[in-house]
């Protein structure tokens, strides 16, 4: 697998991955996340101008999609019901994850991408999800309480450290 920034091109293949990735959530009991066709055309035009779209490909056919920079996260600047942030030094983000469910590992891959961008990531889902949950638990991520995001709605909040990764994830 490889990953490279998207472009306007693999607007298709995204949205279907995104499609996939909708039907998949409430066909595991996440009905509340990523309604309304979010994240649409708009959405994924702007994170693609920012250079902050990703597509992850194998074998010639593009699998996956995430968000990933490095930047402070409003969002994230309020944090309840948890320990809160381990501290306050600088940290990537990853938001709007999608894959293809016949390609084993990508999650993983994706974050082991990331994190060798920077020391550590924060990230957010929703508490109904609970294929990323169990994911995030089994790569090592910290709980760190509960943020609102854009809409109002809330979102478990989670970090880690390169180390951190590095240890469980070898």
């Amino acid at each position: 697998m490889n990953i490279r920034p998207a472009d306007y091109s693999d607007l298709p293949r995204l949205h279907e991955l995104y499609d996939g990735a909708r039907r998949f959530m409430r066909a595991h009991g996440n009905a509340v996340q990523w309604v309304n066709g979010y994240p649409d055309e708009q959405q994924l035009r702007a994170d693609i101008a920012a250079a902050h779209l990703y597509a992850v490909e194998h074998m010639g056919q593009i699998v996956g999609v995430f968000y990933f920079a490095e930047e402070e996260e409003p969002t994230y600047h309020q944090i309840e019901q948890g320990p809160g942030w381990p501290n306050s030094l600088p940290y990537g983000v990853v938001h709007r994850m999608a894959g293809s469910a016949s390609v084993r590992g990508l999650t993983r891959f994706c974050f082991r991408h990331c994190l060798s961008q920077c020391s550590r990531l924060r990230v957010d889902t929703h508490a109904s999800n609970r294929i990323m949950l169990g994911l995030l638990e089994q790569m090592g991520f910290t709980y760190c309480g509960v943020i609102y995001v854009q809409d109002g709605t809330p979102r478990k909040a989670f970090c880690i450290t390169k180390e951190e990764f590095a240890r469980q994830c070898q």
